[in-house]
């Protein structure tokens, strides 16, 4: 195994957020690895002005069926802000973690193999939901773990690796916002990228007791209920509002131009 020195680990927490972030402190100590705790931008404290040029409504309305929430615009750009600083910093690869990533002694072991990943990944996803690696080309990493392509979109920006080329990347193609960030990181909107992801998953969520549950599903579920719905499952309410996006956009693809 060829070894690689760690990249900076930086973990994207809202000030506000103190819970979550002695829980993501505590894991990471217990580890040994060094990171950085960078504070979020909260969307909820946003105004007209600071949204003007950096978000679109329309256009989200538009991609996704809804504008996006205070919590998925503050997420978006809380990220393209690293992205922005590795750019700046001439920064060839970092891990960004969210502060409700759970990792364990799994995430050491894939970090110092980091040099065996093959030559052309530009985002490594360690954690991701809804995504199943291809059957063509998926190989092991370190023992009990494969690496691989996509064979569908994969969402969450719990915990990745980039590299500068896919920051650059990223950056020129997301703002102004019109979806949440891992729509570009790995979901339906990444083309240009060339993603990878683990299996088994490299880094876990965190128990919604140790962290006080995730901020921008609690955002998506007063969504559900200004629509008067039925408070759903969170599951069966991240499934149905994918449908709704998946429906719209094939609506879109074959009656261009029309409203619905």
């Amino acid at each position: 195994m060829k070894q690689a020195g760690f990249p900076p680990i930086w973990v994207v927490n809202l000030a506000r957020s103190s819970e979550r972030r002695a829980h993501i402190h505590r894991h990471l100590q217990a580890l040994g690895l060094p990171f950085e705790i960078v504070p979020a931008i909260d969307g909820a404290t946003l105004g007209p002005a600071d949204l003007a040029t950096v978000y679109d409504p329309r256009q989200a309305v538009a991609s996704l069926g809804r504008e996006l929430t205070p919590g998925e615009i503050g997420c978006a750009l809380s990220h393209l802000r690293l992205y922005r600083r590795m750019v700046d910093e001439d920064i060839e690869a970092a891990l960004i973690l969210e502060d409700d990533a759970q990792p364990g002694p799994a995430l050491c072991r894939l970090l110092a193999a980091r040099a065996d990943l093959p030559d052309d990944w530009e985002v490594v996803m360690l954690y991701h939901v809804d995504g199943q690696l291809s059957r063509w080309g998926r190989r092991h990493w370190v023992p009990g773990y494969r690496i691989g392509r996509f064979a569908h979109p994969a969402f969450s920006t719990l915990g990745y690796l980039v590299r500068r080329g896919a920051a650059l990347k990223l950056l020129a193609q997301t703002l102004p916002l019109r979806a949440p960030i891992d729509h570009w990181t790995g979901g339906s909107l990444a083309a240009g990228l060339r993603l990878y992801g683990v299996d088994p998953l490299g880094i876990r969520e965190a128990a919604p007791e140790d962290t006080g549950g995730s901020i921008i599903a609690a955002d998506r579920e007063r969504y559900w209920k200004q629509w008067g719905l039925p408070e759903l499952p969170a599951g069966l309410g991240l499934y149905l509002y994918r449908l709704k996006v998946w429906m719209i956009k094939r609506y879109r693809k074959y009656h261009p131009g029309k409203r619905l």
